[in-house]
């Protein structure tokens, strides 16, 4: 019987990806036999989640925290991803705690010895390393800064990426590329703990209208560089993300293929701009060979953060799949439509079209998982109403580069 039951968490793991309700049904069987088995339900959790039962799977992993030998550290780290995306924010960040270390903050904890905990008064200075990709550090900046304007005089050691864009768009703190070992020891917090120990919730998320700002000169030798068409708005375009953040269930399955947009090129009026970088960008221009901004050789020259969010600050608005350009966007206060997978990450939750996060985003969910096509075509309407003219005659799209008319983040 033991061995039966075995066999079946086998079948239940090579099912997750693609048949989630199989595998669900494989680890009940398997369950049956084995109620006290840690890896049954850790593989039970994975398949309620990949169903779309966030709070069953929460329940499953509770189950095996409590038998013998739990996989303590994925365990932690999808208990928590599954807390967070429910919005039990408490219990969430404490068990984020539990997440995959990170080099910068492991280098830290070895140098200077436990972090600061939230506990203890706020330090005159505080060494906040980043952690995980560009999206995270660029979400969770905003924390650094909070920190900063309380009065501590915080440094971010960051990827080496974005240190131009933290030093022009977010003077109030210091920020360096990795680390460097200081000859005393200092107070330091991993920059994914900041949230936790602030006790953020939904409705506490500090700055969600934007921290990120630019100089109006780089913005302005942008707006001559992209040369968009007069009388047309701009939309800056994003569809994959680096297939390195996908490798987990949790992650996966967040990015398309340019043509997913396609319809977006029969829309007159609307000039676009690639953002994609690196993997992906050889799908460009595809349908967008006749749409794209006379500016688009220097964008794609560029692999420059800082110019990425200055193109950004030129755009109406961005439609992006789940990625860094997003938290970019949102971090400028940049408008940006988001296309999500029907389980997406943590951070967007799993209702309404608003984000906690950031005020000028809307998401687009997934219906039914792996199925684009239905909200894609939510997108191209949305857009599609968005350009065509109000009873005055006047379009009802606008931004920072196109003043005078409506703000369009929703519609009207």
């Amino acid at each position: 019987m033991r061995e039966s039951a075995v066999d079946g968490i086998n079948r239940a793991g090579r099912w997750l990806a693609t048949n989630p309700q199989q595998a669900r049904a494989e680890m009940r069987a398997a369950l049956a036999q084995l109620p006290d088995s840690a890896s049954a339900w850790f593989n039970y959790g994975l398949a309620q989640h990949q169903c779309g039962n966030p709070d069953a799977a929460i329940r499953a992993y509770q189950l095996s925290q409590r038998c013998a030998d739990p996989p303590r550290r994925q365990l932690a780290n999808n208990l928590s991803q599954d807390l967070l995306l429910t919005q039990r924010f408490s219990e969430g960040w404490q068990a984020y705690e539990g997440r995959p270390p990170s080099p910068l903050p492991v280098a830290c904890r070895q140098w200077y010895g436990p972090c600061w905990n939230g506990t203890a008064p706020l330090p005159a200075e505080l060494l906040v390393p980043s952690e995980q990709g560009f999206g995270d550090t660029l979400m969770a900046l905003r924390f650094a800064r909070l920190l900063a304007e309380r009065g501590c005089r915080v440094q971010v050691a960051c990827q080496e990426a974005l240190v131009e864009l933290i030093a022009h768009g977010c003077p109030q703190v210091q920020v360096r590329g990795g680390l460097v070992r200081a000859a005393a020891p200092q107070p330091w917090a991993p920059m994914l703990s900041l949230p936790g120990m602030l006790g953020v919730t939904a409705t506490t998320m500090p700055f969600r209208a934007g921290y990120l700002t630019l100089q109006p000169e780089l913005v302005e030798q942008w707006r001559r560089r992209l040369r968009r068409r007069p009388g047309h708005r701009l939309v800056a375009l994003h569809w994959q993300g680096k297939p390195i953040s996908e490798q987990s269930l949790y992650s996966s399955g967040r990015s398309f293929a340019l043509q997913l947009l396609a319809p977006l090129a029969e829309l007159a009026g609307v000039d676009v701009v690639c953002l994609q970088k690196g993997d992906g960008s050889d799908q460009w221009p595809g349908p967008f060979a006749q749409r794209q901004v006379a500016g688009q050789p220097a964008v794609s020259a560029s692999t420059s953060f800082l110019d990425s969010a200055a193109i950004l600050a030129n755009c109406d608005l961005l439609i992006s799949s789940d990625s860094a350009v997003v938290h970019l966007a949102g971090a400028l206060g940049v408008p940006a439509w988001v296309l999500l997978k029907a389980i997406p990450e943590w951070r967007w939750g799993l209702e309404t079209e608003a984000s906690y996060w950031y005020t000028s985003l809307r998401l687009f969910r997934q219906q039914h998982p792996g199925q684009w096509g239905e909200p894609m075509a939510r997108v191209r309407a949305a857009l599609a109403a968005l350009l065509k003219p109000g009873p005055d005659g006047a379009n009802r799209m606008d931004s920072a580069a196109s003043p005078g008319l409506q703000p369009f983040g929703y519609p009207n």
